[in-house]
């Protein structure tokens, strides 16, 4: 990090508010560009697979796990709001359980990417189109 980040981050300097956020990249990209105490070279942009195959389920089974807890929760909130009718009366409780089943397909649709990801080998450009076509489609 250079000296003038420094400078920046223990006060007001002439440089501007913005050198705190290109330091604080700066600094993100000495840290993912180091290596690690194994010795393995941390690469950013790197095109190959990363991690191993333990923490590749474990980083899915993580995911996975969590997401179905909150996919929970929040079908318990959109049956609650289908079983009572004052609910579906109150605008309020309507732009809510809009919010909440907005969410679930959001968060599903991000964690079938992830997997799909760790699965098979898509390209990320697949994937781009897909999503353009889909957030398109919807006459």
């Amino acid at each position: 990090m250079n000296s003038a980040c420094l400078a920046a981050s223990t006060g007001p300097s002439a440089l501007g508010p913005h050198c705190d956020a290109l330091c604080v990249i700066g600094f993100m990209v000495w840290i993912f560009s180091t290596e690690t105490s194994n010795g393995t070279r941390w690469v950013m942009n790197s095109t190959g697979r990363l991690d191993n195959l333990y923490e590749a389920v474990l980083k899915n089974v993580i995911s996975f796990s969590l997401v179905f807890i909150i996919l929970c929760i929040n079908g318990a909130f959109v049956f609650a709001y289908f079983k009572n009718q004052d609910f579906q009366r109150d605008p309020r409780y309507v732009l809510y359980v809009h919010l909440v089943m907005n969410d679930m397909i959001m968060l599903a649709g991000s964690l079938v990417l992830q997997i799909a990801s760790y699965v098979s080998a898509l390209s990320r450009t697949s994937c781009c189109l897909l999503l353009l076509v889909l957030l398109t489609a919807n006459k």
